[in-house]
């Protein structure tokens, strides 16, 4: 969680929660305090934001559901990472913001350029991932054989190995061309 204001606190905050069974946080609590309010409502936003998680597997409670208690620490950036953190997020924001006044491509535009520009910001490549496969659905609810849908989707599972969704996509209409394909084939 980026909080670049967060005063600095004696003690570490720990936060008590649970993960269900079906990987939502659930009942994220202070359990040792830092002896700061405004640290310890972080500490708690950053435990409700970090979920959900995968599903938990039966075997290891009988009703699915984990308690963890967790101690977070924080760690300060030094001013010229807190800058780039700043402008990072200020690119992002904007660009997202763009995309929800309609204007996708410029929204688009800004992240791949500042992709570009720092390959190696993840926060970039996610986000820009992220806008990607939402179009991508978005597109595909319209005309579920838009080719630009699956554009989008191939560009945001490149961005984002991780996105199995984006991956199901492309791999589903290379399917269903490779079946149109040796339909007209036999013809």
């Amino acid at each position: 969680l980026y909080a670049p204001n967060l005063p600095v606190a004696e003690k570490t905050p720990s936060v008590i929660f649970v993960i269900s069974a079906q990987g939502k946080v659930q009942n994220p609590h202070i359990s040792k305090s830092s002896g700061n309010h405004e640290v310890d409502a972080k500490a708690v936003e950053c435990v409700s934001k970090a979920g959900p998680f995968d599903p938990v597997p039966a075997a290891i409670t009988e009703t699915g559901d984990v308690a963890l208690d967790m101690e977070l620490r924080i760690n300060r950036l030094p001013e010229s990472q807190r800058k780039a953190a700043d402008q990072r997020n200020a690119i992002i924001e904007r660009a997202k913001s763009l995309v929800s006044e309609g204007k996708l491509e410029e929204g688009l535009s800004l992240l791949e350029q500042a992709h570009k520009d720092k390959p190696d910001e993840i926060e970039f490549s996610k986000n820009l991932a992220d806008i990607y496969y939402d179009q991508a659905q978005m597109l595909l609810l319209k005309d579920p054989k838009s080719n630009k849908a699956i554009e989008y989707a191939d560009r945001a599972f490149k961005l984002d190995p991780d996105n199995k969704a984006a991956k199901e996509i492309v791999d589903k209409h290379e399917i269903v061309r490779y079946d149109e394909k040796k339909f007209t084939e036999q013809k």
